[in-house]
């Protein structure tokens, strides 16, 4: 896979987890599939990924009441079945 930022063929998709701020909480996402380079130690989501990222944060958003709240990526959620292109 070439990565987006520097051009490299080594990215690849990993699975992160990643803390996010939303109306002034902390909201962690386990399980979250990332593209990674080695090369220039680049991490970033696909469109799709980044979507379903603010409807998360949307959804649990009402249901902050602690100062951290951990969330699982449910692949289900994306199409699996697009190919993934870093272009």
């Amino acid at each position: 896979m070439i990565c987006g930022t520097c051009g490299s063929q080594s990215a690849r998709i990993e699975r992160v987890q990643d803390v996010f701020t939303f109306r002034d909480e902390v909201v962690v996402i386990d399980d979250l599939p990332a593209i990674k380079c080695p090369d220039c130690n680049s991490t970033y989501y696909t469109a799709d990924v980044s979507r379903e990222i603010g409807r998360i944060l949307q959804q649990y958003s009402a249901e902050l009441v602690t100062m951290v709240l951990m969330v699982k990526y449910v692949e289900s959620r994306v199409n699996s079945k697009k190919e993934v292109s870093c272009q």
